[in-house]
């Protein structure tokens, strides 16, 4: 299993001395698969405090599903390997990186899909997010390239 859990958000209390009445932790947890992320749902139930005054409440959601490798992805992904090699002298990268985007939803439907052929840059949500502009030409002769051989 695979998860990414390096996202947290903990608040609570009034000072770094103090006892809270009250904390909360949001916590960003990514997984491979729907299988996987039925596993760390049993795992997160199974957490409970370590002391008898403490009380836990727990609730979670999927905010979008696990963009699952499939043959179909796979055989798409090989398609846009083969366009960046012919058009662009390209090695084009087969990558997961547990992030989300629009296309997580598209895939867990049954449509192949691929995510991160868009512009190229660097500081995603950040403030010095950036593109590059002098790639945005390779970049849509790729996306033409896969589509005319749909």
């Amino acid at each position: 299993m695979w998860s990414v859990c390096d996202r947290w958000n903990i608040s609570g209390g009034i000072g770094v001395n103090v006892v809270p009445e009250l904390m909360e932790v949001e916590i960003d947890i990514r997984v491979r698969t729907m299988e996987d992320f039925g596993r760390m749902m049993t795992k997160m139930k199974e957490v409970t405090p370590f002391h008898p005054e403490i009380r836990l409440h727990m609730k979670g959601y999927m905010n979008r599903p696990p963009m699952e490798r499939t043959d179909a992805i796979g055989s798409l992904y090989h398609l846009a390997q083969l366009v960046a090699h012919e058009e662009l002298d390209l090695h084009l990268e087969e990558t997961g990186t547990g992030g989300v985007s629009d296309g997580n939803f598209i895939a867990a439907c049954g449509t192949p899909t691929l995510d991160g052929l868009g512009a190229r840059g660097d500081g995603a949500h950040a403030v010095h997010e950036h593109v590059r502009v002098e790639e945005m030409q390779r970049r849509a002769v790729l996306l033409a390239g896969i589509m005319e051989r749909l």
